[in-house]
């Protein structure tokens, strides 16, 4: 009953997306690329939520929210904005959910979510691709990875981890679908961020 819950959520999420001509149109959790992170959580909820030293360069700052009660849809909300904006402009949102020890679950998310995308948003160029996780050595741990483009480099994106039970055991990481709105200027960032 959870499962189908969790699903009606997430596909009603998508109904008003047909009319959706820019990214800023997409919501994660009511959040919207060019809102203010300050009109959903106030400074110091954010502080204490600071990933530090996340990215190599310090030009962006990303904040996580985990169980947070607000949430409706999601385990797990992660946002990034420019790091001297006092204003705290959100330029990536991400929302997670955990598929502990079911990751059949994930891939099902992902086929609705992606079936979803594409029928509502038809002129974004896609394109899907599966590998091996960077953050496990050994090649056990894998992704898929979904892509919507929008002609200006801003990007919706499905990703499913499957982490190999050695990675979980370790760090504790699980199993999860992630759908994420970037902007073009944070993707370019991210492309040179872990290097």
């Amino acid at each position: 009953m959870k499962r189908l819950l969790l699903i009606l959520v997430l596909t009603l999420s998508f109904q008003t997306l047909s009319k959706a001509d820019d990214i800023r149109d997409f919501e994660i959790e009511g959040m919207s690329i060019g809102d203010s992170l300050l009109d959903f959580f106030t400074e110091r909820e954010i502080k204490n939520n600071l990933m530090s030293n996340y990215y190599k360069n310090n030009r962006y700052t990303s904040v996580e929210f985990s169980g947070d009660k607000k949430f409706k849809s999601y385990d797990n909300v992660e946002i990034n904005y420019l790091t001297k904006d006092n204003n705290y402009i959100i330029e990536s949102v991400s929302g997670a959910i955990f598929c502990s020890d079911n990751y059949s679950k994930c891939k099902d998310l992902e086929k609705r979510i992606k079936l979803d995308i594409s029928d509502q948003f038809e002129n974004l160029k896609k394109n899907t691709y599966d590998a091996s996780h960077s953050a496990d050595k050994s090649g056990n741990s894998k992704f898929s990875h979904n892509l919507f483009a929008y002609k200006n480099g801003d990007l919706i994106m499905i990703e499913s981890i499957n982490w190999s039970k050695e990675i979980t055991k370790k760090y504790g990481w699980i199993d999860n679908i992630n759908l994420s709105t970037r902007t073009n200027n944070f993707n370019k960032f991210l492309d040179i961020a872990f290097k």
